[in-house]
């Protein structure tokens, strides 16, 4: 991508050299020169000054490895080798330099072999225009990749067909640039002159401004199109995340050899945290030490609701389809991250746990009846507990001792899933389920600050355990730095691309602006003809950069959505505040670093008389 944006931005200024330097060029054509002398001469020129550039950046790459070396030393607190110069892959560094400088002129040197010599001679621009057919070409492609997008898309649920679609379009609207330079160009008979200026001389020297164009609408495209799928995949996370407490709540998990901690550690909580309440969690700590005689308990899904694929040992694509939208295999039992087996309470901690009185809770779990938070497991009023326990065989196999008890249940919707399941005393005593501690819990009013959560920390450390901390802060979103770094990206491209094309523009058209000085044009005309060329350029960048980079996100997602037989694949989102930014903000900005950068003084001439 570094190195097809560098062509790109290097090809204007082949452009405008080669536009130079037509006379000389021409000059050579009628002394016998044919187009391929002409067309060397300025892959030359691009060979030579590709070469410099390679030289001078591994030179100066070498310097910066160089003087950087003892800083990164320091800073990592190691010491590296011997510095080390390896010429083959710095061969490669440079070679690498030379094909991008020969690229870059391939362009310019065609244009220039097939100019009219009659017209650079006598110091015409000759008639510009693109042939029919290549248009034509363009949109067939454009067309063609569209179709095979989303042909992958709806069809094959192919994403390397999307993708070559996505290229295949691309490719396309880059054919299509010249002859929409010309088309858009039409439009400068109804504007003022600074814009009438611009839009003609995009279409006069289109192998200038096509390249310029492309090289935005690359930037572009990929940036809409990573976003997209990017926002996307964020919707998706943040659609199946589930907290494990309330928000803002703490909690600090024990085992068998801490539990004697509890009420100390309950102390720092309660100094350190914002908590309403600090209560200690009770239950069975064998079941984190990972022994396997330990004794399992898990709620299972009634058999009227329970998913037939999970009767299935194997299912095959048609089984899945038709279930995939069943609400029996769709209902998504929360996954309990927090705490893996039930809890042992009289409801004096539930309040803490809900983060709301919970009243009808409290009173359920007093009356004698489990408390869950899935009303899904609940029918006719009960729950099925399966209490799995494995025993160890002479010959050191394991058995799964597994029986099942139904017992009544309250559900306790609507909160965060801080448990599997709450048992009361009296019932746990009778399953023969211990009442130990086994947690810490702080009923948070705010959600800690990083000083409150250190000096809990710090805290729990003193009391000689390393035992941690538990923290909901609810979903964060772990994309937005990805789509802020394609945002600016995408932007410094675009700025980068709209600043050199009207820079070497501006150059270009030196003498337009001399004839403008001499017809007494004001002085704010050079600025405002700057920034109308940097707004051509930036505009119709993003505007087909936006177009292309939609076609493969939306294959991409809609491909992933169909490939997941129970719809679980990620929502089709579309970053619109990042789209905004790049498809006006930017461009916009780039419009009024032309005009604060540009000269407003127009350039006068003397001519010798003759």
């Amino acid at each position: 991508m570094a190195l097809l944006e560098v062509v790109l931005l290097a090809g204007p200024a082949f452009a405008v050299g080669a536009r130079r330097r037509r006379r000389e060029l021409a000059l050579v054509a009628a002394t016998g020169g044919d187009r391929r002398d002409v067309r060397n001469i300025v892959l030359a020129s691009g060979a030579v000054l590709g070469l410099c550039a390679a030289v001078l950046g591994v030179t100066a790459g070498i310097g910066l490895a160089a003087g950087a070396l003892p800083v990164l030393e320091q800073l990592s607190g190691s010491v590296s080798g011997h510095f080390d110069v390896r010429p083959l892959e710095l061969a490669g560094i440079a070679a690498v330099g030379l094909l991008t400088g020969l690229l870059a002129a391939i362009m310019p040197a065609r244009a220039a072999a097939r100019q009219d010599v009659v017209a650079a001679l006598a110091g015409r621009r000759g008639v510009v225009r693109t042939r029919a057919r290549v248009p034509l070409i363009g949109l067939l492609l454009a067309l063609a990749g569209t179709a095979l997008a989303v042909g992958g898309a709806v069809l094959m649920h192919s994403v390397a067909a999307i993708l070559g679609g996505a290229v295949i379009a691309e490719i396309g609207l880059i054919v299509c640039t010249p002859s929409l330079l010309g088309l858009v160009s039409r439009l400068g008979r109804w504007l003022p002159l600074a814009p009438r200026l611009a839009l003609r001389d995009s279409a006069r020297n289109r192998s200038a401004a096509t390249p310029a164009v492309a090289a935005v609408m690359a930037a572009v495209a990929g940036s809409v199109g990573i976003g997209i799928v990017v926002a996307s995949t964020s919707g998706q996370s943040r659609a199946n995340y589930q907290p494990s407490l309330a928000y803002g709540d703490a909690i600090v998990q024990l085992d068998a050899s801490s539990g004697a901690m509890a009420p100390r550690i309950a102390d720092v909580l309660r100094r350190t945290l914002p908590a309403r309440q600090v209560v200690i969690l009770h239950g069975d700590p064998c079941q984190f030490s990972g022994r396997p005689d330990c004794l399992l308990i898990d709620l299972e899904v009634p058999a009227a609701r329970a998913c037939p694929l999970s009767t299935l040992s194997t299912f095959t694509a048609a089984d899945a389809r038709r279930y995939g939208k069943d609400p029996r295999c769709t209902h998504g039992l929360q996954a309990f991250s927090l705490r893996s087996g039930p809890l042992v309470d009289d409801g004096s901690a539930v309040p803490a746990m809900a983060g709301s009185p919970a009243p009808e809770a409290v009173a359920a779990l007093r009356s004698g009846r489990v408390l869950v938070l899935d009303p899904w497991l609940i029918e006719n009023g009960k729950v099925t507990l399966a209490f799995h326990k494995m025993t160890l065989d002479a010959a050191g196999g394991q058995s799964d001792n597994t029986r099942r008890e139904q017992v009544p249940a309250f559900a306790l919707s609507g909160h965060a899933k801080f448990a599997q399941v709450i048992l009361p005393p009296e019932m746990a005593r009778r399953l023969g389920v211990p009442a130990e501690p086994t947690g810490v819990y702080a009923d948070d009013r705010t959600v800690p600050t990083d000083r409150q959560e250190q000096a809990a920390s710090a805290g729990l450390a003193q009391l000689g355990t390393d035992l941690g901390m538990t923290v909901e802060h609810g979903y964060v979103d772990r994309y937005s730095v990805a789509l802020l770094a394609l945002v600016i990206g995408a932007g410094v491209i675009t700025l980068g691309a709209a600043a050199i094309a009207t820079t070497l523009s501006n150059v270009d058209s030196r003498q337009d602006l001399t004839t403008l000085a001499a017809v007494g044009a004001s002085p704010r005309v050079r600025r405002l003809l700057s920034m109308a060329r940097s707004a051509v350029i930036a505009g119709l960048g993003t505007a087909l950069g936006t177009i292309a980079g939609f076609v493969p996100a939306v294959g991409v997602v809609l491909a992933q959505r169909a490939l997941d037989p129970f719809n679980m694949g990620p929502p089709l989102e579309i970053p619109w505040s990042s789209l905004v930014f790049t498809a006006l903000v930017v461009p916009a900005i780039a419009v009024a670093m032309a005009g604060l950068f540009s000269r407003s003084r127009l350039p006068v001439e003397r001519r010798a008389a003759t």
